[in-house]
């Protein structure tokens, strides 16, 4: 994925809150915490202000209740194939054996949807792995090279929120627009997938939770690379601590509030995902 680079610099600021500050064409950085909101006010007048300065891009957000980050390389925001072991770069040996759970995965996704006749949106898998990437990662099968985000605030608050964390940690990443259910942009190199367009309709999640899934184009499923790093595209990072938060109206922001009960693709992913475990159960036994 490359790294964000701005048509005009003077267009391209982040908004501290007290000040403007343009950000150089070199990476963009931000201490371990990123910037403390204190209300949800405030945030949307963050928010406004970068959507106002960068007109060329479009936003989309993830949240997570915690944060990681390593020196000297910032904040980490990567697919979960790609995620390091105990702060140490995967080996080839564990980009293989990732992948090979992948494909698996894959195999045993569409023979279950050919089976069960969900022929609907089957042909589109079939024929684009990103596609079955997307489901398998959205439905949290195994990993894949792609990220969960989404252009809804209220959905990443929620997942930044978690269950019972006391402060939650919200990304805004930049991306060219989009315009393609499944968009390859070779000159921005990543892959951008609307799963509410584009997954069999049997599938709610997506459509409760504006669901999007980013990677990076092409994929080496080979070897680790640092550009896999989504946060090379992160404009902000806020941290909040929800006790002082909202501000307005109440709102009902619950992670269980985007995962709606019936939902036949969670029904036939719990399937692969049990599926999944005892091929690879019967493979470590065979060997």
């Amino acid at each position: 994925m490359k790294r964000l680079k701005p048509i005009r610099r003077d267009r391209y600021r982040y908004h501290t809150g007290s000040s403007e500050y343009t950000i150089p064409q070199r990476a963009i950085r931000f201490d371990h915490n990123g910037e403390r909101v204190s209300t949800f006010t405030s945030l949307l007048k963050r928010l406004a202000f970068i959507s106002y300065c960068n007109p060329q891009y479009s936003f989309f957000f993830r949240g997570q209740s915690k944060d990681h980050w390593q020196e000297p390389n910032g904040t980490l925001l990567y697919p979960e194939i790609y995620r390091l072991n105990n702060d140490k770069v995967p080996t080839k040996a564990d980009m293989a054996s990732r992948f090979h759970i992948l494909e698996v995965a894959e195999e045993i996704l569409l023979d279950h949807l050919k089976c069960a006749n969900y022929w609907m949106g089957f042909k589109k898998l079939d024929k684009f792995r990103e596609l079955r990437w997307a489901v398998l990662q959205h439905y949290k099968i195994c990993s894949t090279p792609l990220l969960d985000i989404t252009p809804s605030l209220d959905a990443a608050l929620a997942f930044a929120k978690g269950d019972r964390s006391k402060y939650g940690y919200l990304y805004v990443l930049a991306l060219p627009p989009l315009h393609h259910a499944l968009d390859f942009n070779i000159y921005e190199e990543l892959v951008a997938v609307n799963l509410k367009n584009i997954c069999p309709p049997l599938a709610l999640r997506p459509f409760y939770q504006n669901a999007y899934l980013l990677g990076s184009y092409p994929i080496n499923d080979t070897s680790f690379s640092r550009t896999y790093n989504a946060s090379r595209r992160l404009i902000a990072k806020y941290k909040i601590q929800w006790s002082k938060f909202w501000d307005g109206p109440i709102r009902v922001i619950s992670p269980l509030k985007y995962f709606p009960k019936a939902d036949q693709m969670a029904t036939a992913c719990r399937h692969v995902a049990t599926e999944l475990q005892k091929q690879l159960s019967n493979q470590s036994i065979n060997t």
